[in-house]
């Protein structure tokens, strides 16, 4: 399956000196299996470790420091010698072994030029720990299948380059069918992948079968808030993850809502703790609502005032339970908070995993998103159909005048018929929404 991170691990393994590299991600978004394929593709030969299916591997890294000596007793252990010049040594759900994470400080230090990738789930929740190697090994954030990746799986990628050459509302016909089943199936590899296989079964059965998949991935979520916050903290979790599915399809632009959410839990500082988890776990992003533009923008943020959404578009839709009809009709209320979601995820997937994205909202306008590129503001107004009147993007213009501003929608890609505008206004369709801002922000005017 595609990934465009490929060519990142190409480029970490062509470094002379490089550090371990560590893939961090939800579970499920296809860290391990990118790892693998890189590894059959790039090198002679792979050795992988998995902390959680092989306890061997603790004992072993608890009493050996040195990495030459944890390669030559893996090579023992395994019986397969190990060349860390030429070979990948792969530690997989590395978050089991706390020892091994401390090991890959001196993998840095002692082996620079060794082939290390580590991945596991829950990553995130350990970068606060003394043990994790902080400064002392590289991070890659994986995502789901963003939505250029998911039609390349159906061998349509070409699409996108002839419609961004050639904007038609043929091809715009073609391609909204592929969007409106990224909705249903979102962009977890093994979704896609069940999805893909299923290509010529009845396309009802299809669907069903997907929601089925969903909701098995959704139980082994909950398992591991199980697994490591105990079973009533689990609870307010799951409570939490499913009411910002919820709440997506809630009044626009409005802040999370912390009432009636769970039995003895009502304001931000008992929800505090348990959304930053969730967000280091990678299966929630969040949007702080700001009402001022002054940069820095992070400056404008308050800690209890912000939207919440799901990290793929398919599992929000099973935690909501919408079913596959209400998608595949593209006819109901709440269809605007479903293309943000979309929106957002794809900006997180290809473009701003380290970037914050905020949502404007005042008294006279509201903004689904805001990004900040080298002090310049981009906002970025979400339409889920065809109607472009947007009275909150007028206002927004007026009051603060940036050179750009995005709309996408369900229209096809109309590029502006004059660039030398002090205030320019592109619309794109909501299936290129990563290409447009790599076009736009990127080489962004000042």
């Amino acid at each position: 399956m595609f990934r465009k991170n490929m060519d990142q691990l190409i480029k970490w393994a062509d470094e002379k000196s490089r550090k371990p590299l560590v893939l961090m991600g939800a579970r499920q978004v296809g860290k391990s299996y990118l790892v693998s394929e890189f590894g059959e593709q790039h090198f002679k030969k792979m050795h992988a470790f998995n902390f959680e299916k092989d306890k061997r591997l603790h004992p072993l890294f608890l009493s050996v420091k040195e990495p030459g000596k944890i390669i030559r007793q893996l090579s023992q252990l395994y019986g397969s010698p190990i060349d860390e010049t030429k070979d990948l040594i792969f530690f997989d759900e590395i978050q089991a072994c706390p020892e091994a994470i401390t090991s890959l400080k001196y993998f840095a230090e002692d082996l620079p030029h060794a082939f290390i990738c580590a991945a596991g789930s829950l990553l995130g929740l350990s970068l606060g720990e003394s043990s994790f190697p902080v400064g002392k090994v590289n991070f890659l954030k994986i995502f789901p299948l963003d939505f250029q990746e998911y039609m390349q799986a159906f061998e349509q990628k070409n699409l996108f380059d002839e419609y961004i050459l050639n904007p038609n509302q043929g091809l715009h016909e073609i391609i909204w069918p592929y969007l409106i089943d990224y909705l249903i199936t979102g962009g977890l590899p093994e979704i896609v992948k069940n999805f893909v296989q299923m290509n010529k079964e009845n396309r009802n059965d299809r669907y069903e079968k997907v929601r089925e998949l969903q909701e098995v991935l959704i139980l082994g979520y909950l398992a591991d808030m199980a697994k490591h916050c105990g079973k009533e903290n689990a609870m307010f979790l799951e409570r939490i993850w499913r009411n910002a599915a919820e709440q997506v399809g809630q009044e626009k632009a409005s802040k999370y809502k912390f009432k009636n959410i769970f039995p003895g839990k009502r304001g931000y500082e008992d929800f505090m703790n348990p959304i930053d988890w969730l967000k280091k776990a990678g299966i929630l992003y969040q949007t702080p609502l700001i009402d001022s533009v002054k940069i820095p923008l992070s400056i404008q943020k308050k800690e209890n005032a912000f939207k919440l959404f799901v990290f793929d578009i398919g599992i929000m839709n099973a935690l909501a339970g919408l079913s596959h009809q209400h998608l595949l009709d593209y006819n109901f209320s709440h269809k605007g908070f479903i293309a943000e979601n979309f929106v957002l995820q794809e900006m997180m997937s290809t473009l701003f995993p380290n970037r914050p994205v905020y949502t404007y909202k005042s008294s006279q306008s509201e903004i689904e998103f805001i990004v900040e590129y080298n002090g310049v503001v981009l906002p970025i107004e979400v339409k889920a159909g065809f109607n472009l009147k947007a009275k909150s993007l007028s206002t927004f213009i007026q009051q603060h005048k940036p050179k750009n501003a995005l709309r996408v929608s369900r229209k096809t890609l109309i590029y502006p018929d004059d660039l030398k505008r002090d205030i320019i206004i592109h619309d794109w369709p909501l299936f290129l929404i990563s290409q447009a801002i790599s076009k736009i922000a990127l080489p962004i005017r000042r």
